[in-house]
C-alpha cells in the first residue's frame, strides 16, 4: 500500500509540473504528462493484460 501511494504522489508532482511549468520545447511538457500517467497505469495495463494472455 505504501508504494502504490507513493507512485501515485510521484505522479500527481510530475502531472502539476507538466500543466504548470511552461518548457520552451512542448514535447517535454508532453513527456512529463505522458511519464505521470505511465506510472500511474502500469498496475492497470498489467492486470488487464494477464486476462487475455
Amino acid at each position: 500500500m505504501k508504494k502504490r501511494t507513493i507512485k501515485i504522489i510521484i505522479a500527481l508532482i510530475l502531472f502539476i509540473i507538466s500543466l504548470l511549468v511552461s518548457f520552451q520545447n512542448e514535447y517535454i511538457n508532453k513527456g512529463i504528462y505522458i511519464i505521470s500517467y505511465i506510472i500511474v497505469r502500469t498496475r492497470y495495463c498489467c492486470k488487464s493484460n494477464k486476462k487475455y494472455f
